[in-house]
């Protein structure tokens, strides 16, 4: 069953969705007050947030999805074992965090061929390059023009910036291409340390 089947919606909600555990540093805050800004001005796009607390028994979240009156605009699935499914179900994904390093889940959905936005925080944006769009931390506004941005350049553009984005992290940041980087590292340090010591 897919996701919007799970979540009673029609197959052809846009979904806009971040996976990860219910920390500060995520900034779930953020991401739920941006949503507020886009259901300001469109009726249709439903939210999803998966990761461990994640879910109705979380009150921080489920007050200020009830403040900013996103009720049954925004999912809340908890930890997944599918999320690689969850994941490919969204049209886009997002990191909003305000620190991050190397954020695995956004190379997981543009594994998975989505488009993500990200705040330009760590390495999120280097990992996205062109394939995205990165927005400053902590900026609600910003985040949701991102998300109009994509939303409105169609689905074509958006499956074009998902192959991109796929094609990306196979070429720049697969476990291969990540071995290779070291080896090469290991390459061009080796000779210059024994050159030092006199080998």
């Amino acid at each position: 069953m897919t996701l919007r089947r799970q979540l009673d919606m029609p197959e052809d909600t846009l979904l806009i969705g971040l996976i990860g555990r219910f920390h500060p540093m995520k900034d779930h805050t953020t991401f739920l007050q941006a949503a507020n800004v886009i259901c300001e001005t469109d009726s249709g796009i439903q939210f999803v947030l998966a990761g461990r607390g994640i879910d109705r028994n979380n009150t921080v979240l489920m007050d200020l999805i009830d403040r900013l009156r996103l009720n049954g605009r925004v999912h809340l699935l908890g930890e997944r074992d599918d999320i690689v499914d969850v994941t490919a179900a969204l049209d886009i994904a997002t990191s909003s965090s305000f620190s991050e390093s190397f954020p695995l889940a956004v190379g997981e959905a543009m594994a998975c061929g989505v488009p993500c936005v990200v705040t330009d925080v760590g390495h999120s944006a280097l990992i996205v390059g062109e394939t995205g769009l990165s927005v400053p931390p902590r900026n609600p506004p910003a985040l949701a023009a991102a998300w109009l941005r994509l939303v409105q350049a169609g689905d074509a553009a958006r499956s074009k910036l998902g192959a991109d984005a796929r094609q990306r992290i196979l070429e720049n940041f697969s476990l291969q291409q990540v071995i290779r980087q070291y080896e090469a590292t290991y390459d061009e340090a080796l000779p210059n340390r024994l050159r030092k010591q006199g080998c």
